[in-house]
């Protein structure tokens, strides 16, 4: 296969290759061009790019830093080099190159057309850290939208491993303000939505919302709303460590909300949705379910009959029976009351 890794100068194409691609390699005979003091061990090209098909040995990794050197785009109507044209066959011999330039189109169009594997490295904000994108072909890097993306942490003990530059010209970038303005809208959001659900709850339950006032002897205490003159009397406790999540990252988990909180639905299989490569199964409100993936292929093909569910005929007829029975009560004979005349009524 043929790979090709590219960065705007400083990004770490090289570190990356040699700290995530050649560890690949390690048994197989590593020839390399262009990386100075490699402390891997590998063998320098005993010859020109030009006829690599010539010398390089079955099974073979060839490594070309700044490619362009040599491989640089040429007219359409030119003679193809022997060597680009040998990159055709070069799976017959069963050698892997890993060709390394800035930018895809600093290269021959012939080499771009038969990469089977296209990695951008691209720095962020001059830290030590970068994003790397993956295609499946010589892509240009700006289509991020379709790439496989991932963050990748430079590894310091790679530097050691050969001589990235004489001169080391590169300094860290200002990072933009609205990078900052984003990090601190995600902190803020859960403050914010949590002093709204409590200005909402208290309004709807009537709680009083008198601020929480502690003592000495590490209790927290809050006016009564039942109590006279206006919260000046009895004061309802509370502790701190009621107030503690049960579960770090559901803040409701508290022991303090426990009257709060009623269950009233359970997650029940709605769906399975099978692919070739994966299954997942889905409840009623879409969230995931944990289940084996053999299980669920067999959901997915074989759906189980769900007792909890109510069936829509079974709620009509419901519906149905309801007015009847008012019906049966509303036919009962009325009750007749006999009422006998006094015998002193006047005569008429």
């Amino acid at each position: 296969m043929i790979t090709l890794i590219t960065g705007t100068p400083g990004a770490g194409k090289t570190l990356y290759t040699i700290a995530e691609e050649l560890p690949k390699f390690s048994e197989r005979p590593l020839f390399v061009d262009g990386i100075p003091d490699l402390a891997i061990e590998h063998q320098q090209f005993p010859d020109t790019l030009d006829n690599w098909h010539e010398w390089a040995p079955d099974g073979a990794v060839l490594v070309i830093d700044e490619v362009q050197r040599t491989w640089r785009p040429r007219a359409a109507s030119s003679t193809v080099p022997p060597g680009i044209a040998a990159l055709e066959t070069h799976r017959h011999k069963g050698i892997d190159i890993i060709v390394i330039t800035q930018h895809p189109n600093l290269i021959d169009q012939n080499v771009r057309r038969l990469v089977g594997r296209h990695l951008h490295v691209r720095r962020v904000f001059g830290w030590g850290r970068a994003m790397v994108y993956e295609w499946d072909m010589a892509t240009d890097p700006s289509r991020v939208k379709t790439a496989i993306t991932r963050g990748w942490s430079y590894p310091k003990k790679a530097y050691k491993l050969y001589k990235s530059a004489t001169v080391h010209t590169a300094r860290g970038q200002r990072v933009p303000w609205a990078f900052w303005l984003a990090v601190a809208a995600i902190i803020s959001v859960p403050f914010a939505g949590y002093y709204a659900y409590s200005r909402m709850h208290s309004r709807i339950t009537g709680e009083s919302t008198a601020p929480l006032t502690k003592t000495n002897d590490g209790q927290i205490h809050q006016p009564s709303a039942n109590a006279p003159g206006g919260g000046a009397g009895q004061r309802e406790e509370w502790s701190v460590e009621q107030f503690i999540p049960a579960h770090p990252h559901f803040p409701e988990s508290a022991s303090a909300y426990r009257t709060l909180r009623t269950v009233v639905n359970m997650p029940t299989v709605a769906a399975c949705v099978s692919s070739r490569t994966k299954c997942q199964c889905y409840t009623e409100q879409g969230t995931r379910l944990l289940i084996d993936e053999h299980e669920c292929r067999d959901l997915a093909v074989n759906p189980r009959f769900d007792p909890y569910h109510v069936h829509p005929s079974r709620e009509v007829a419901d519906k149905k029976e309801s007015p009847k029975s008012e019906d049966k009560s509303a036919e009962k004979p009325p009750i007749h009351v006999a009422v006998q005349p006094p015998d002193d009524l006047p005569q008429i």
